[in-house]
């Protein structure tokens, strides 16, 4: 990604910075076939655990659900953002605020989502 400053080189005007460097860390394995494997079906029954709140049963079915750790068909789907989008936007159908689930999860419950 160009962020689109221009910048002097030596006096000679013309060149662009360079993208933020990527943070080194582990591999991130995402399903090979996002539109099955994170599908409203796949992840709707996961999520519905959490439709009170965050929970060691939500927590728990998201974990073994989407964590990259779990070997589940559907870990790491919320790296896609339109998978990440669907969920947002499907929470809040019910007044829940996925993002909040999420960090609670993680804060409460040590999930790793």
């Amino acid at each position: 990604q160009d962020y689109g400053s221009t910048v002097t080189w030596f006096g000679e005007e013309g060149g662009t910075c360079p993208p933020e460097p990527v943070a080194e860390g582990p591999e991130v394995s995402l399903p090979e076939d996002p539109s099955t494997q994170c599908s409203e079906a796949v992840l709707t029954p996961p999520l519905i655990a959490c439709v009170l709140g965050a929970s060691d049963g939500c927590c728990s079915s998201l974990e073994s659900a989407l964590a990259p750790s779990s070997g589940a068909d559907s870990a790491n789907c919320l790296c896609f953002s339109n998978v990440l989008q669907g969920v947002l936007d499907g929470a809040a159908n019910y007044n829940l605020d996925a993002m909040e689930l999420l960090e609670e999860c993680k804060q409460d419950y040590g999930s790793t989502v």
